[in-house]
């Protein structure tokens, strides 16, 4: 059995886990949200403080709209699921998209004060795996087996340092994956 044509265990979970991931914010939430993912956004748009010219959300309407964000990316992805090396690049290619377009989203949001850091790491890590995805599909194509299991190693290790941050913001339904 070669590396190349039957990839170890340890290369499809690590692939998945890097090409699952991405945005912290991204993940989680339950699938029966979707009425709420609109309100949310609104009632966040609605409810902000500050100057016309660098206006932030309040906590609570920051957090709404981010977990909206969140779920709304997860059933986006909910039919990306596992998958062999061969379908690999098509897979990360559709994630990638979808993972830009909830960075794009996560960056219109202005955080309260007490947020703007920890959103700005948010964001930064979940580039930072979009990034990866793409790698890992890239790498997937090539048959290049012993970058992709680095770029889904070093993956891991940024994704548990966006889920804790997640966590510790309150954003749960981002820090689930």
């Amino acid at each position: 059995m070669t590396r190349t044509s039957h990839p170890s265990r340890r290369l499809v979970l690590l692939a998945s886990v890097a090409a699952a991931t991405t945005v912290v914010a991204g993940c989680g939430g339950s699938s029966g949200t979707s009425g709420t993912s609109r309100a949310a956004i609104e009632a966040a748009r609605s409810v902000q403080v500050g100057t016309a010219a660098g206006r932030s959300q309040d906590r609570a309407a920051f957090l709404a709209a981010a977990q909206a964000i969140c779920t709304r990316r997860h059933r986006k992805l909910g039919g990306l699921k596992k998958t062999t090396l061969a379908q690999l690049p098509t897979l990360t290619v559709k994630r990638s998209g979808v993972e830009r377009r909830t960075i794009d989203e996560m960056q219109a949001l202005r955080p309260p004060p007490q947020l703007v850091h920890d959103w700005s790491q948010i964001i930064g890590y979940s580039s930072t795996l979009a990034g990866a995805t793409q790698r890992i599909g890239e790498d997937a194509r090539a048959k290049n087996i012993r970058d992709l299991e680095a770029t889904a190693a070093t993956s891991e290790g940024t994704l548990r340092q966006l889920s804790g941050l997640a966590t510790g913001v309150g954003l749960s339904a981002c820090a689930r994956i």
